[in-house]
């Protein structure tokens, strides 16, 4: 995450995977991803939400995903099927 902001790498994570998760971004000291999203949605992004089941070392666990639906940026954005 050098020379980027906050923003920055969540855009570049949405573009790169199509979906970005609560987990990633708190290990990237990220702890505001709801504010980060909302601005994107303000630049015209769209997302589907939802939890998602992970493996932990405590045994199963969720997490809570945004997958895009609609880039801002007139990118191509492949969105990873599970």
């Amino acid at each position: 995450m050098l020379n980027m902001t906050q923003k920055q790498w969540v855009e570049q994570r949405l573009i790169e995977n199509g979906r970005v998760t609560r987990n990633e971004c708190l290990i990237n000291y990220i702890s505001r991803l709801g504010a980060l999203i909302a601005m994107l949605k303000n630049d015209g992004w769209e997302f589907e939400t939802g939890y998602v089941e992970v493996e932990t070392p405590f045994g199963k666990g969720k997490d809570y995903e945004y997958k895009v639906v609609k880039c801002a940026k007139k990118q191509d954005v492949a969105v990873i099927a599970e």
